[in-house]
Formats: C-alpha cells, structure tokens, sequence
C-alpha cells in the first residue's frame, strides 16, 4: 500500500502543469512599489552623521552665509550650479538643533542681501517649504528655531519682499493660521493684502493720470495767471488812490487851487510883482556895496 500512494504521489506531481510565471504588470507594479517605499524612507530618514560631520557642517554652513553676504556676485552662480540652498536644507532634518539653526541661518542670509536672484531661487524650487514643515513639526513651541523662523518671516515682511510675501501667504498660510502668540503671521497676511490694494491702485491711478495730466497742468496754469492779474489789479489801485488824479500833459498848476496863494490873484501878476522886487533888491545891495566902496 505505501509503495502504491508513492507511485500515486509521483505520478500526479509529474501530471500536474507548473504554476503559471508572474505577470509583467504586477512585477512592474511592485517594483515601482518598492521604489516609492525606499524614495520614502530615504526622504523621511536622515543622513546619520557622526560628531565631526556635524560640526563640520555646521562650519561650512556659518562659512556659506558669509559668503552670500561677501561675495554677492560669484556666490551667486555657485549656489545655482550646485543646488546649494537644497543641499543645505536637508540638514533641517537632523536631530540635533544646532545644525537645524545653522540652515536657517544660511537661509536668513540668502534672504538678507535683497537680490532678486535668490527671492526667485526660492520661490522657483520652493525651497522654503522644509522651514514651514519643521515650524509646523515644533507644534508651536517657544524655543530658538520657531523663533529663528518667526524671524526670517519678520524680515520678509518688514522689508517687504512682494514675491516672497506672496509665496508664503498664498502656499504655507494654513501652517500659521491658527498661531496666536506672535503678531508676525497676521501682519505678512496684512501687508499682502495691502500690496494687492497698491497693485489694483496703482493701475487705475496710472489710467486716469493718463487722460488727465494735460487738464490738470491747464487748470493751474489758468489759476496761477488769474491770480498774477489780481495782484497786479490789487497793487495798481492803490497806487492810485495814493497819487490823486494827474494833470493833462502840456496843462500848468492852477494857482487859484494853492490855498497858499492870496485868493484872486492872478498868477500873471502875483509871478511878475516878484520878479521885480526881486530885481530890485538886486540892484539896490549892489549899488549900496559900491559906495561903500568909494
């Protein structure tokens, strides 16, 4: 009987097909499953570094803020060649904080020089987004990295950085919607209301200066003239009441209007009596000084 059951078992196994291959669709679906698993654990896990790595990058991290800060022109297409800024920002998610400090500090100086290069540079690869996910990882906690991040938003709004103000408003506002403690949040949200206020303005003021610049200049121009002439109006009336009524030309001063002059005497005579006495006392000191003489 078990020489039967054996011969059963073997000829049954040599009957029985194989088991059919796996399909080409589900390997490449657990492939691709593998891969986002270990692109995620290694996006998830930091680089584990020793003692002397860490303060190593720390150093190299204070030495690439100077140098943003000192080498405004040739830093720049360093930090573009070689991704510098993302480089740096993986260090925000070691353990150890003053590493974390280091990046933000990096980051704070990139910010700091006021150059358009690096606000697009952020903007463009949004590499501000690992700062707004480690501020919402400390859960609002009082210690020195939220308050390094409050700080780097402090100065993006208090220099008013419009393409960075409008990046962090519109992408990571839901991050600090609820944060009380400091008003920092609540004013960025403010002053990019207010650029907005500024930009729609600022349009329509520009199209109605357009049509109405001409017209304005008219206006003063008409007013400034009108009012030289009231002056000139004002100044010559007084004049005149101060000066009287003037004689004809060619016309002589009435001596009849003198009241110093006796009343009824004509000015033929009352003129002609005082040219003669006064040539006679001509005459009558001269002959008086010749005799006296003799």
């Amino acid at each position: 009987d078990a020489k039967a059951a054996d011969a059963a078992s073997a000829s049954t196994s040599q009957t029985s097909p194989p088991p059919p291959p796996p399909s080409s669709a589900s390997s490449s679906a657990s492939a691709s499953t593998d891969a986002l698993a270990n692109g995620a654990a290694k996006a998830g896990g930091a680089r584990v570094l020793t003692d002397s790595q860490k303060s190593a990058h720390g150093h190299i991290c204070d030495l690439l803020s100077y140098c943003v800060k000192a080498h405004t022109y040739r830093i720049k297409y360093f930090v573009l060649r070689n991704n510098l800024v993302g480089k740096v920002m993986e260090m925000l998610q070691q353990k150890d904080k003053f590493l974390k400090l280091a990046a933000l500090r990096f980051v704070r100086a990139c910010i700091g020089v006021k150059d358009d290069f690096y606000n697009r540079y952020l903007v463009k690869n949004s590499l501000l987004t690992p700062v707004f996910a480690l501020f919402q990882v400390n859960d609002s906690r009082d210690n020195l990295i939220n308050s390094a991040i409050i700080d780097i938003v402090d100065h993006i709004r208090t220099e008013n950085i419009k393409s960075l103000v409008e990046h962090v408003v519109d992408n990571f506002s839901d991050v600090f919607k609820g944060v009380d403690y400091v008003s920092t949040f609540k004013s960025i949200v403010l002053k990019h209301e207010q650029n907005l206020e500024m930009r729609g303005g600022g349009a329509d003021l520009g199209a109605e200066a357009g049509g109405s610049t001409l017209s304005s200049a008219a206006e003063q121009h008409r007013k400034k003239v009108a009012q030289e002439d009231e002056d000139e109006a004002y100044f010559g009336e007084g004049d005149d009441d101060e000066i009287g009524p003037q004689p004809a030309p060619g016309s002589l001063v009435s001596y009849a209007d003198d009241p110093d002059s006796p009343v009824g005497a004509s000015p033929s005579s009352s003129s002609g009596g005082d040219a003669t006495a006064a040539i006679d006392g001509t005459e009558s000191t001269t002959g008086g000084e010749a005799g006296a003489g003799a």
